[in-house]
């Protein structure tokens, strides 16, 4: 004789059927048959879908979450990744170094129509030994014949040039362009501090003095100046000491070229 089971209880939540202990108490469990026609609803005050679904593999069931705050894809699957070490055969032919190559570092000729008198001064700036390789880079140092560019303005009758009863030309007949070594405050000061007790110590003209004094001064330079000009007394000759943003700046190869 099968027994019926009592009325059934379902939750609306969660859409599971509960039997009454007493009656389970009577029939035994191999004799109770429960019917339900329910199905899982979504809940009105979240509206969320908490629907169970069953695994591919087991009987447990596997409740779908995909409205909770869970890590991305992307994000877990980086953090599970260990990354391993790459490595690449040596191709010195896609090497690349900051250091300049041995032609980088060779300094552009003294140019013939130079005077004699210019030439201690070229050795000075373009020496690896010297002490201006401290402070300026010797395959920058250029030397610009500027009595040439008068003679290009006056083809082209342009510019300004000075006009005596001996001669026609430029302040200056002889123009040195350099870029100092380093970055940041100082480092233009500190070049033509050295490179003006050189020439005090070392004068170009032959009317000029040579000083015997060790530390000379010098005139101050702005320590946030990106150029200074070192004119060379008893000569028609400037240094113009230029950092690497200074020297783009003005671009004073491209003006005293005569291009």
């Amino acid at each position: 004789m099968s027994i019926l089971a009592q009325p059934l209880r379902t939750c609306s939540r969660c859409a599971s059927s509960i039997i009454r202990p007493a009656a389970i108490a009577a029939a035994g469990p191999s004799r109770i048959r429960v019917f339900s026609t329910s199905r899982p609803q979504l809940d009105n005050q979240t509206n969320l879908d908490t629907s169970v679904r069953h695994a591919e593999s087991g009987d447990k069931p596997k409740i779908n979450t995909w409205f909770l705050n869970t890590p991305s894809s992307s994000t877990s699957s980086a953090s599970q990744t260990v990354r391993q070490p790459k490595f690449t055969a040596y191709d010195p032919s896609t090497t690349t170094s900051s250091t300049p190559s041995s032609s980088q570092l060779d300094a552009a000729p003294l140019p013939p129509t130079a005077p004699p008198s210019l030439q201690p001064l070229y050795d000075y700036l373009t020496s690896s030994t010297s002490e201006s390789s401290e402070v300026v880079l010797s395959h920058t140092v250029q030397f610009f014949d500027t009595r040439l560019y008068v003679s290009t303005l006056q083809e082209r009758g342009e510019g300004e040039v000075i006009r005596t009863p001996d001669e026609v030309g430029g302040n200056w007949e002889w123009v040195v362009v350099v870029q100092v070594k380093g970055r940041g405050r100082g480092v233009v000061a500190r070049a033509d501090g050295m490179i003006r007790r050189w020439l005090l110590h070392n004068p170009l003209s032959p009317d000029q003095p040579r000083l015997t004094t060790p530390n000379p001064k010098t005139p101050r330079i702005d320590p946030d100046s990106d150029w200074s000009i070192i004119p060379i007394k008893g000569t028609r000759v400037c240094i113009n000491l230029l950092t690497e943003e200074g020297k783009d700046r003005w671009r004073l190869e491209e003006v005293w070229s005569g291009k």
